[in-house]
């Protein structure tokens, strides 16, 4: 029984810590880099976008998942229709697994959310920081920098 914990406790540390490391190695590799040609702005600039956008889509994701887990949860939703007559759960047992599974699926999809908008810096900052080109396109009649930028 103690190997058996002292494995899980080790495949913890590989799978989540590990990642987590070489993320951190990464990041002080670049850290450097920019100090040392003097541009750690763009640094932090992008930093600060990649966290802001990252947080925002997983707390967006992570409440209305929340939302929907709190409809799907209702006293008065049907639970038979899902698994048909084969299992015959009793609705307190089957809230007793559906509250903390829910609530772990919604925080581990949030986590995956949270990646996908942390990708997206790059058209975040296009967008915040539009300009006008001054060059104005010759059949619909908008600015370029609204190609660019915005669409």
């Amino acid at each position: 029984m103690l190997i058996k914990r002292k494995f899980i406790l080790f495949a913890i540390l590989v799978f989540f810590l590990l990642p987590f490391g070489f993320s951190l190695v990464n990041l002080c590799t670049e850290w450097l880099f920019f100090d040392e040609i003097g541009l750690t702005s763009v640094f932090t600039t992008t930093l600060t976008a990649k966290i802001g956008a990252g947080a925002f889509f997983g707390v967006l994701f992570f409440l209305f998942a929340l939302v929907n887990l709190l409809v799907a949860n209702r006293p008065n939703f049907p639970l038979n229709g899902i698994l048909g007559n084969a299992f015959r759960l009793k609705r307190e047992e089957a809230a007793r697994l559906a509250k903390p599974l829910g609530l772990l699926a919604c925080a581990i999809l949030a986590m995956l959310a949270g990646r996908w908008g942390a990708m997206q810096w790059e058209s975040i900052l296009l967008f915040a920081n539009m300009v006008t080109v001054g060059i104005k396109d010759p059949i619909i009649g908008k600015d370029i920098g609204f190609y660019l930028f915005q669409l």
